[in-house]
């Protein structure tokens, strides 16, 4: 298992060229196309898209490599996973091409699909770490760890995954 090991450390961890079979920006492509009529949970501006699957990643589970990632992280969240990934596509680089500075409801898995991008965390501690992903890179973030993205080569893509965290049930 790709993750086993991660959350005992608390930090943030890359596993570089952890699934290697990524799917293209053309899946990508088709897959905003299907996100624009069909998906209802979607953010698309001219440069950065971002649309939520729903009921089991339908659109998703066509890619063999999607597959082993969905299913590492079945395995490794168990039923904490939120089984609606985001699918992720950047067509530009630097200050519009990625997310701005947040901290995620829950812990998070980004594969990286296509093209480059950099990240930044900052721990609750002031600690600060950067990091850069390549297609096939996997990064897991533990819940309450600041972070933004940037592309650094245009296309990127990637898919994300988050599991809920218990201490924002009621």
């Amino acid at each position: 298992m790709i993750l086993e090991n991660v959350r005992s450390s608390g930090r943030v961890e890359v596993l570089k060229n952890a699934i290697p079979n990524t799917p293209d920006v053309e899946f990508f492509r088709e897959h905003r196309k299907v996100a624009m009529s069909h998906i209802r949970s979607k953010w698309i501006t001219d440069t950065l898209s971002m649309a939520w699957e729903e009921d089991g990643c339908p659109e998703l589970t066509k890619h063999d490599g999607f597959k082993t990632f969905r299913n590492e992280l079945l395995a490794f969240f168990g039923d904490t996973l939120w089984d609606s990934p985001a699918a992720i596509l950047s067509d530009v680089t630097g200050e519009l091409s990625g997310f701005n500075f947040h901290v995620d409801n829950g812990e998070q898995a980004h594969w990286q699909c296509a093209g480059k991008s950099s990240w930044y965390f900052k721990y609750p501690d002031g600690t600060e770490e950067n990091y850069e992903l390549e297609a096939g890179d996997v990064i897991y973030i533990p819940w309450g760890i600041g972070h933004s993205v940037t592309s650094l080569e245009s296309p990127r893509a990637g898919i994300v995954f988050s599991a809920f965290d218990m201490r924002f049930s009621s």
